[in-house]
């Protein structure tokens, strides 16, 4: 079930299904934030929203965000989140879903940030898709352990330990025709990338023998992986198109 999250003036309401919303006089929470605990978002308009806590119960559940931005600590090792939809959020804030370990999934098309640490310790994220992604915080990805791939068709930045212990990493592809920049050399540690068995796969145009500028093999902390660059054009079955 696709439980949706409607962001309201006074507060935050969820499906009835998903849990109850309590406030910090409540108490009694059953997972999640400790009372008295209070997570913030922000819609396209910068208004601020607010609840305590979540009860998610025992059940996995599936979310659809409808807020613009999520901020710092949002979903802070909230258990039994599933997977994460939004078509409108623009920005994730720093560890805003770190160790939530059931999460499996994250559809957020339209992110162009995601902060540092968001998703570290996800350790079932398999899927993420960020079609829209600029920037990649520090340790943004860390220690997921069942991500095999990613497809950064719009990255800008990758920060410090971005993907550092993604033990089955083999695949980033990089679409920009432009080099992405790479904050430090330690990104891909602990991945297939670094130990020789992985790839980056990114323009012909951007391997160039010719010009130093328009080479990752070359490029500032890029050439620590200079062995494992490929170009996207040869390989259309794992790049697509």
């Amino acid at each position: 079930m696709i439980v949706d999250v409607k962001f309201q003036e006074n507060g935050c309401t969820f499906d009835a299904d998903f849990g109850e919303v309590q406030t910090a006089s409540d108490g009694g929470f059953e997972r999640g934030y400790e009372s008295g605990s209070e997570v913030g978002y922000k819609d396209g308009e910068n208004s601020a929203y607010t609840i305590d806590d979540i009860a998610l119960r025992n059940i996995e559940r599936d979310i659809v965000i409808t807020a613009g931005e999520v901020v710092d600590n949002a979903f802070y090792k909230v258990p039994l989140i599933a997977s994460v939809t939004s078509n409108t959020v623009k920005s994730l804030g720093n560890s805003s879903f770190i160790e939530c370990t059931s999460l499996k999934k994250a559809i957020i098309p339209n992110c162009t940030k995601i902060g540092n640490y968001s998703f570290s310790g996800c350790t079932s994220l398999a899927q993420i898709d960020v079609d829209s992604l600029l920037t990649i915080g520090t340790g943004a990805f860390q220690h997921d352990i069942a991500l095999k791939s990613i497809v950064l068709p719009k990255a800008t930045d990758i920060n410090a330990n971005g993907f550092v212990n993604c033990t089955i990493l083999d695949t980033v592809i990089l679409r920009t025709n432009t080099i992405c920049k790479l904050v430090n050399s330690s990104a891909f540690n602990g991945t297939p990338i670094i130990n020789g068995t992985g790839y980056i796969y990114v323009p012909r145009a951007l391997l160039s023998d010719d010009d130093e500028t328009k080479d990752y093999r070359r490029a500032t902390n890029w050439s620590r992986y200079a062995a494992q660059f490929r170009a996207i054009e040869d390989y259309p079955d794992i790049c697509g198109g």
